[in-house]
């Protein structure tokens, strides 16, 4: 698979789309991120989707999505990356000083393989 290109309009409207924050999720969620250069956190929250992905095509009855979905295209791995991104964000997992071109840029560069 091709590297992802993020540059787009409707990937810029998939992020900015509302969603519904959780109730239950911890006010101090992003506190992962502590410590961490932007490239480890980048690297972090990208095997953070790779592994969800490879989790529900393993231990969620087969569900394939992303990457694992045998007729994945780049653009439906990119819209699945994406409603993951905006649930980390609604969920408080992403610290308010996020560098997002850090992390799509590893994101480019990692999922294709995931």
């Amino acid at each position: 698979m091709r590297a992802l290109k993020f540059q787009c309009v409707t990937c810029y409207d998939v992020l900015t789309r509302p969603v519904v924050r959780a109730a239950h999720v911890h006010a101090d969620a992003s506190s992962w991120a502590e410590g961490l250069r932007p490239a480890v956190q980048a690297e972090w929250l990208c095997d953070c989707y790779r592994l969800r992905v490879h989790d529900d095509a393993h231990y969620g009855a087969g569900y394939l999505h992303g990457p694992s979905h045998p007729a994945a295209t780049p653009t439906s791995v990119l819209q699945d990356f994406f409603v993951f991104c905006k649930l980390a964000v609604a969920n408080r997992l992403v610290p308010r000083d996020w560098q997002w071109g850090v992390f799509l840029q590893h994101a480019s560069e990692a999922l294709p393989y995931a």
